[in-house]
């Protein structure tokens, strides 16, 4: 399964990071839309910098196994604090 969403969050702070729950909840709603049933939840490490390149892998367990789903950050505007980053889901299970 590969999933590629845009998504746009605000920035929650002054250092510029994407706080931890809005990017899993963020994620979860993107993956709920393009595949048209509710998402089980998306776990992230941590906050994710609100930078361009910026990403970090986090995890969702599905039926068959635990996926990796990379979350890059792809624009970061400073006047609004708003990011867009795309969401993917990784094709195999964790080893």
């Amino acid at each position: 399964m590969l999933l590629a969403s845009a998504l746009v969050v605000s920035a929650c702070s002054q250092t510029k990071t994407l706080s931890k729950s809005e990017v899993e909840t963020q994620a979860a709603a993107a993956l709920t839309a393009q595949v048209g049933q509710q998402s089980p939840p998306i776990t992230c490490p941590g906050d994710l910098e609100a930078k361009v390149g910026a990403s970090e892998v986090c995890a969702i367990t599905l039926d068959s196994g635990v996926y990796d789903v990379t979350i890059s950050v792809t624009s970061f505007d400073e006047t609004s604090n708003n990011a867009t980053f795309d969401v993917q889901v990784a094709t195999q299970p964790r080893s």
